[in-house]
């Protein structure tokens, strides 16, 4: 199959979305439904700029 042979790694060419109430991040081309944390809805996620990007992960 075509697709073992491509050496993608995760979240490289992935959005990232910030929420404005927990300050979750989450990659993906589009924002979350819910936010795992406070639960709030996608209106509150925005996407980062490269420069929020430095050093922020999933972690929260």
């Amino acid at each position: 199959m075509l697709l073992k042979n491509l050496d993608i790694k995760e979240g490289d060419n992935m959005k990232k979305w910030k929420c404005s109430v927990c300050d979750y991040v989450h990659e993906d081309d589009n924002p979350p439904g819910e936010g795992p944390h406070c639960e709030s809805i996608t209106d509150v996620f925005s996407e980062q700029s490269s420069e929020e990007e430095n050093g922020q992960k999933n972690t929260k």
